[in-house]
């Protein structure tokens, strides 16, 4: 395990004994101003931290290790953040892969179907996007759930939190580690290998600042568990499955060329 992530079979024990320390939730409410989103209040959660969340492969994995931590899954959305064609990761909600099969290394084969006008949508809400055939893109992403028969997390906009507790990266990340100090396990990559620039940036200005300065105030460290390993992080873990092809080749169809 890198510095900040924990094994899962460690997170599992950590976040039990750390549940029943009422000093250290004490702590946490006080440095949230008791700001704690009421979904954390009955037992501690699995948590990831996603603008929309996706019928994919990586929404499959959390699930995964959600069981493994004996947690109920939440996952924390922002419908507020807007949409930039910079970010790769923001790429991926307008451009749809799909695993068509994997080779004989066992890795996937992609198809790719662009669903929104990148340049149209630059700059926009997430909460006001539109796919090619008119449907709000969070709802068609939520809706895939069923129709895909993908067990669906439970999951809520907090962009009301999110901004309450400071609007920009910066400030709301230390918010959010906070409540994974006692409240919950977050799920996340916070080590490449290959440390694309992008990422690189974000963990080195937003992510490691924030852990540490919740380190500094509230005594611990927030208890975070990888969701792929870095061997699994050298092939493209973000992919959709077959089914998926199924319903952007029948939503395309209403498209005018």
């Amino acid at each position: 395990m890198g510095k900040y992530n924990m094994s899962i079979e460690e997170a599992r024990e950590e976040i039990q004994r750390r549940w029943q320390d009422e000093d250290l939730k004490k702590r946490v409410v006080d440095f949230l101003h008791g700001d704690v989103p009421e979904v954390f209040l009955q037992e501690p959660r699995a948590v990831l931290f996603r603008q929309i969340c996706i019928p994919d492969s990586e929404t499959r994995r959390f699930m995964h290790i959600a069981e493994q931590l004996q947690l109920k899954p939440f996952v924390f959305e922002y419908y507020d953040d807007k949409f930039t064609t910079v970010n790769p990761d923001k790429l991926r909600w307008g451009r749809i892969d799909v695993c068509e099969k994997m080779n004989k290394n066992n890795e996937p084969i992609i198809h790719s179907t662009h669903i929104i006008d990148y340049f149209a949508s630059d700059g926009k809400k997430l909460k006001g996007l539109q796919t090619m055939w008119n449907e709000n893109l969070i709802e068609f992403f939520h809706n895939a759930f069923f129709t895909m028969h993908q067990e669906k997390p439970e999951m809520k906009d907090m962009s009301d939190w999110l901004v309450h507790n400071g609007e920009r990266a910066k400030e709301y990340y230390k918010a959010f580690y906070a409540i994974v100090t006692v409240f919950g396990v977050s799920c996340e990559v916070l080590e490449y290998d290959d440390d694309p620039d992008a990422a690189k940036g974000f963990l080195e200005e937003v992510s490691y600042p924030a852990i540490e300065y919740v380190k500094e105030k509230i005594g611990v460290y927030p208890l975070i568990v990888p969701l792929f390993t870095q061997e699994e992080m050298e092939t493209d873990q973000w992919y959709f499955d077959a089914q998926m092809q199924e319903i952007l080749d029948e939503k395309m169809k209403g498209i005018k060329k």
